[in-house]
């Protein structure tokens, strides 16, 4: 039986509509099974709200600081529904999700508009993704945007709408959904952008905020707001258009102004709160959800405001950054850090100058003095401040003295208090670069890991490098009488379990590093604002109101100036440069960092006082224990001489003053005929007079004669003679009897025997060379240097020669015209 064409059509249509119907109602089965067996991995109750909140930074007195996830830096708080205005909601489902009471968790109307859309413009511009979606994208945020995940995000937004409520699928999202700026929830939203809780938000807020969860990254408005303003705009519109916004909030909405919080108030001492987000691995507060901080936040605000007006007025001069840190001395407190001047400056405002590494430039040098105290020096030892004595520096920067002079024979507390750079290496060559670093290690520069070898005698210089809060903490430990502790950034923080863990800086083991008689002197050195005077003036910025041991740096081609310094209660260390190491400009210590020391050390004193070691004078007082109190003279430094004119008391430790005479302060006869140099027992008493004069070793005759200072011949010195003394005198042939015993001799000033130099591996062989000085017995007089045999140079006044150093031991040797044999000999060693 053969059908006709309209039946066989009929037919097939017949057979395609069964088909159709037939494969609609197993994918509905399949799909309804998929759902069923994929929906069984969910669990009835799935954790829509939370773990915990984020974690609440505070001050010591209870100010917030910051609001951080610490887990990713991000701001999260839990509020209630309830507590988040309608107009608020209307806001968001307005924007994401206008159907979101009338569907189950997915809007096909939704999908097929955007579908449409997106065909039609080629590609996609417009989502179909209802809130619950987007809740299941936040609530497993890790899975890849592909169509099978899209897919299986639709069966659990379906899934969810089962088994919670649309109030509670609500809440969830608005406490989850990002809103840029590091900040989840709309409580963290509103706090960041506008400075309030979500509950106080206006219609024109709420919009404003609802936008953002578009394309939060894009729309950034601290860095443009416009964009932003003009899709708020569109949204109240719509929201009126809908219903959930009458025209006189519309208007009222439209014409409020947008205003964003500054960041730093809801962003406080961002430096300190980075530093102790870096520091939680390695603290047991990892489920901190309240920390209570030790910085105090009126304090921080006050270093900011002084850093930042300093900086401009310093901006002339490149100086374009700083830092700043003040460390309560007996718990260890940080109750201020300032990293930079500006946080949210690009490109380097974030960058923590507290703890990047810098070189210190003269800030080591109270150390290298403390240990030299240990080795038997004394605050009134001579120390040579010799312009040619810088040979011995060729691995380090020697920069001039900030009086740009060389001033000789100077005190351990001069050349401290004043910042003298050779008599510090002097110093340290004396007492040996290990002791120096193994201190600075007890004192926790962990940062300096490389040799001695490597940082050589430019050590104390600054030649390392350290960080800022490392060398507060080191002074710290000066003030605590040697004794070194680790700072403390926390004073107590709270679990999620609601449980408050306390952390005490005594809980810490401390170290005593510097006997605490040292770290007394030291500090009164370092007060003693008449001993830096003649370097830095008697009223420049060192010189405040109250004790205070101060001490500044600056280091290699003026990149850093540095300020540290202590009185009774804190102390406070101050860094300005740049942080891409370009050079300052005629800006050093004193000059740069000090005020801004001077201010901030003025305003944290009067927080508290108490009993002082030292007076207001920048004394100590009379009965300290472990010092003994003696008057030298100023200028040798020993027991005053019934010449010296200058004495004044100075500490020792016991048993290391001596009491041996000044020998420095000498009468010596002058002719009343020509002034000149008499020998006492050539002429009358009638025909001389005697002069006070002062003369120093040989090691400094150079510099006196540069300093067109009188040396008078020992045989001018003043004596008692009797008339028979001068008879024999008179009688007398011997050139040693007329001139009396001692004569000026042929001899090698510098180096000393057995000195030791390195060759620097960086430096050019010819840029690299050693000072050798003499003093002769006769002023024309011309010696001959001979190096290991051979002859080298003949010198002639002041007879100085630059000799290339060479690896090896060498004996360097002087010989005279009239002299076979040489008259003098040193042996030096020089490292590779």
């Amino acid at each position: 039986m053969s059908l006709k064409g309209s039946d066989m059509r009929s037919f097939f249509a017949a057979c395609f509509k069964w088909w159709w119907r037939s494969t609609l109602v197993v994918l509905c089965i399949l799909g309804l099974w998929l759902f069923v067996f994929v929906s069984r991995t969910w669990p009835t109750a799935y954790p829509l709200k939370a773990e915990r909140n984020s974690t609440l930074m505070y001050d010591r007195n209870g100010s917030l600081l910051r609001e951080v996830h610490l887990e990713g830096g991000t701001s999260k708080r839990w509020i209630p529904l309830k507590d988040i205005p309608t107009w608020v909601q209307d806001a968001i489902l307005t924007a994401e999700d206008r159907r979101f009471y009338y569907h189950f968790g997915a809007d096909p109307l939704a999908i097929m508009r955007s579908a449409y859309y997106n065909c039609k413009v080629g590609r996609v511009l417009m989502g179909g993704s209802t809130i619950s979606e987007q809740l299941i994208r936040l609530l497993m945020p890790d899975r890849p945007r592909t169509l099978k995940n899209k897919f299986i995000e639709l069966l659990y937004s379906l899934r969810l709408s089962f088994n919670f409520s649309k109030a509670q699928i609500l809440e969830a999202y608005l406490n989850r959904v990002y809103f840029g700026g590091q900040a989840y929830g709309l409580e963290a939203a509103a706090q960041l952008y506008f400075g309030c809780p979500a509950r106080a938000l206006s219609p024109a807020q709420g919009a404003f905020l609802s936008v953002l969860v578009r394309s939060p990254q894009e729309l950034a408005p601290y860095k443009d707001i416009n964009p932003a303003l003009k899709l708020q705009r569109d949204l109240l519109l719509s929201m009126e258009k809908r219903g959930v916004l009458d025209k006189v909030d519309l208007k009222r909405a439209l014409a409020e102004k947008i205003t964003l919080a500054p960041l730093s108030e809801r962003f406080a001492a961002p430096h300190f709160c980075d530093f102790i987000i870096a520091q939680n691995e390695q603290w047991p507060a990892q489920d901190a959800v309240r920390i209570d901080t030790t910085l105090d936040l009126k304090m921080q605000n006050y270093a900011e405001n002084v850093l930042n007006y300093h900086l401009e007025r310093l901006a002339s001069h490149n100086v374009k950054n700083g830092s700043l840190v003040v460390l309560d001395i007996k718990s260890g407190d940080i109750l201020a850090m300032v990293g930079s001047k500006n946080y949210f400056s690009l490109p380097d405002g974030q960058n923590n100058g507290c703890l990047t590494l810098r070189q210190p430039g003269s800030t080591l040098k109270p150390f290298t003095y403390a240990l030299a105290l240990q080795h038997g020096f004394t605050a009134a030892s001579i120390l040579p401040d010799l312009s040619y004595l810088d040979s011995m520096l060729k691995d380090a920067f020697v920069p001039e003295n900030y009086d740009r002079r060389f001033h000789g024979p100077v005190r351990l507390r001069q050349a401290l208090a004043c910042s003298y750079n050779v008599p510090a290496v002097y110093a340290l060559q004396k007492v040996g670069i290990n002791s120096l670093l193994e201190l600075l290690h007890n004192l926790g520069f962990t940062e300096l890991n490389k040799s001695a070898q490597h940082y050589g005698l430019g050590l104390t210089l600054g030649s390392g490098e350290v960080n800022l809060l490392h060398l507060v903490n080191a002074y710290r430990a000066l003030a605590r009488e040697g004794n070194c502790q680790v700072v403390r950034f926390c004073q107590s923080y709270t679990d999620s379990r609601g449980e408050k863990h306390f952390w005490s800086a005594e809980e810490d083991t401390e170290q005593k590093v510097i006997p605490p008689e040292i770290c007394t002197l030291i500090g009164d050195i370092l007060a003693d604002s008449i001993a830096r005077s003649e370097a830095f003036g008697y009223h420049s910025a060192l010189n405040l109101p109250f004790h205070c041991s101060v001490k500044t740096g600056t280091s290699k081609d003026y990149r850093d100036n540095w300020c540290i310094g202590y009185d009774d209660n804190y102390v406070v260390g101050v860094w300005t440069g740049n942080f891409d190491a370009s050079a300052m400009r005629n800006v050093s210590g004193i000059t740069g960092a000090a005020p801004i020391f001077r201010d901030v050390m003025k305003y944290v004193h009067q927080y508290r006082s108490r009993p002082s070691k030292i007076s207001n004078t920048g004394k100590l007082n009379e009965a300290e224990p472990g010092l003994e109190k003696r008057w030298i003279c100023a200028e040798s430094g020993a027991a005053p001489g019934p010449y010296c004119y200058n004495k004044i008391q100075e500490y020792f430790l016991p048993n290391t003053f001596s009491y041996e005479v000044c020998q420095v302060h000498k009468l010596y006869c002058f002719s009343k005929t020509n002034r000149q140099p008499i020998n006492p027992l050539s002429c009358s008493p009638s025909e001389y007079f005697t002069k006070v004069v002062p003369v120093y070793p040989p090691l400094y005759r150079a510099w006196m004669r540069e300093h067109k200072m009188l040396i008078p011949p020992q045989w001018a010195i003043y004596r008692k003679v009797s008339s028979e003394e001068r008879t024999k005198y008179a009688q007398s042939s011997d050139l040693n009897m007329k001139n009396g015993s001692e004569l000026p001799k042929d001899k090698i000033i510098f180096p000393e025997n057995g000195a030791v130099f390195r060759i620097d591996p960086f430096l050019k062989r010819q840029h690299q060379s050693v000072n050798l000085r003499a003093t002769a017995s006769a002023p024309n007089k011309k010696l001959t240097w001979k190096v290991d045999g051979q002859v080298f140079q003949v010198s002639s006044e002041p007879h100085v020669v630059s000799w290339p150093l060479r690896e090896g031991v060498h004996r360097i040797t002087l010989q005279t015209e009239d002299s076979k044999f040489p008259v003098d000999s040193i042996t030096i060693t020089v490292y590779p």
